[in-house]
């Protein structure tokens, strides 16, 4: 398992999240801020909403939300698997909770092991 320093972590924790994101959505993120603290990982993104979203929301925000919840288990699967698959965490759990008036993630990693086992210094 590789170590990093924990900007070197915090950074590539944004990049593989802004890759789900782009993967996703086809647009990457705004802007991100990582903490890290004990077994937790807190990501807050601000993202630009897809102008076809803002059209099923107007129209219907019963089929919106639907469609955000279904977007949003996606989204933690996919994030999870890239997290696993990059760092070596073993994940616990992913929450994510997506505000559209706001446009704002919040992305919670619980792991089982306490953060300073993947970070070095």
């Amino acid at each position: 398992m590789e170590k990093y320093t924990v900007g070197e972590l915090k950074q590539n924790l944004m990049k593989q999240n802004n890759q789900v994101h782009q993967d996703i959505f086809k647009i990457g993120l705004i802007e991100q801020h990582v903490t890290l603290i004990e077994n937790k990982i807190i990501i807050v993104s601000k993202n630009k909403r897809i102008p076809v979203l803002n059209i099923i929301y107007e129209t219907s925000k019963d089929v919106s939300h639907m469609i955000e919840r279904l977007v949003n288990i996606n989204y933690k699967e996919q994030l999870e698997k890239k997290l696993v698959e990059h760092f070596d965490f073993d994940i616990e759990i992913v929450l994510r909770d997506y505000d559209p008036t706001k446009n704002m993630n919040v992305t919670i990693i619980i792991l089982s092991n306490n953060i300073t086992n993947y970070v070095t210094g």
